[in-house]
């Protein structure tokens, strides 16, 4: 998820925070199999992403890359897996953003810590979020939701994929910026959030375009903004939120995106060499169309120090969030 710069000065805090020390005398590397740790099922979007992933690296570095898919407690065994793991270039996370930007607020004890356990090595790819209806719903335009949800405050549901996922957590968000009461039906899962909103048992959800495409397609669903700072392409029919007039949404900008990192202390010439090789495969045109097969989008260039500030500017944006919504783990 991308959240607005802080500037060069947390930049260069992030750096020393992350802990990109250098190391005398760094092994060569790799010389055996590397994990790559999805702390997701298969078929989720970090999972995606890892599969394209694991076969460029292979080819690069001349030794396997696979996937360890770790799912649990909404990405956090994986990670803190990963946290514990020996610090030697083998064993890497692959995520998206939820465990280590939203889940510190939510949790006290998850054994582990952004900014102490790992050291960040590159942005890969990311996703649209976009908000949509069930068709029923007696608005058909971003200014007429907004004034219905003003109009009957509480009267409306929306749908997320469990309490502190990023479709709640940005829901409430869109919430707090406008000042409206919509109510939060919590699932197990964004599968069954949507399949209730095809269904019109709850009437809004923010959600990944990637899933969400087929049914604005079919009219089974109706869409008023992507949360992106620009249009899709692969819904360049469907405004953004920020460009519609609305001034308490002209800085709203929510992304799901998919990160690579490594535990703290990792050799600075595998997290150097990794980052270049992804820089490589984000270039090229061909690793590209390979996210766009899985309707996801890739950054043009990416740098452990700007991983670092993202993933510290997200966690205190949703940190703030949280504790104006009041937002408790059951």
């Amino acid at each position: 998820m991308r959240v607005r710069s802080l500037g060069k000065l947390v930049a260069s805090l992030a750096l020393a925070l992350f802990g990109l020390q250098g190391h005398a005398n760094e092994p060569t590397w790799p010389t055996k199999p590397v994990r790559l740790v999805v702390p997701y099922s298969a078929g989720s979007t970090a999972d995606m992403v890892g599969r394209i992933l694991v076969e460029r690296l292979g080819m690069r570095f001349k030794q396997p890359f696979v996937i360890d898919n770790r799912p649990g407690g909404g990405g956090e065994v994986g990670t803190l897996h990963v946290a514990r793991s020996a610090p030697d270039g083998y064993t890497l996370l692959l995520t998206t953003g939820g465990p280590l930007v939203i889940s510190p607020s939510l949790k006290k004890d998850l054994g582990y810590d952004i900014v102490k356990d790992f050291t960040p090595i590159a942005d890969l790819a990311w996703i649209p979020v976009v908000l949509v209806s069930h068709p029923s719903f007696p608005a058909q335009t971003l200014p007429e939701l907004i004034a219905e949800l003003r109009k009957r405050p509480g009267h409306y549901a929306y749908a997320s994929s469990g309490v502190g996922s990023y479709a709640h957590i940005a829901m409430e968000m869109f919430k707090q910026s406008l000042g409206v009461s919509v109510n939060h039906v919590p699932y197990r899962g964004p599968s069954q959030a949507e399949a209730d909103l095809v269904g019109g048992q709850v009437s809004l959800m923010l959600t990944g375009i990637s899933t969400a495409n087929a049914f604005l397609q079919a009219n089974r669903l109706r869409a008023f903004g992507v949360s992106s700072r620009e249009r899709s392409r692969f819904t360049p029919n469907i405004p953004t939120l920020m460009e519609q007039g609305v001034k308490e949404l002209s800085d709203y900008e929510v992304t799901s995106r998919t990160v690579l990192l490594a535990p703290v202390g990792t050799p600075r010439n595998v997290v150097t060499e990794i980052n270049a090789e992804i820089n490589r495969a984000l270039a090229s045109a061909e690793f590209q169309e390979q996210l766009h097969s899985k309707n996801l989008l890739s950054y043009p260039s990416t740098q452990p120090a700007k991983v670092a500030e993202r993933l510290l500017s997200e966690r205190n944006t949703w940190a703030k969030v949280i504790k104006t919504a009041g937002i408790q783990m059951e």
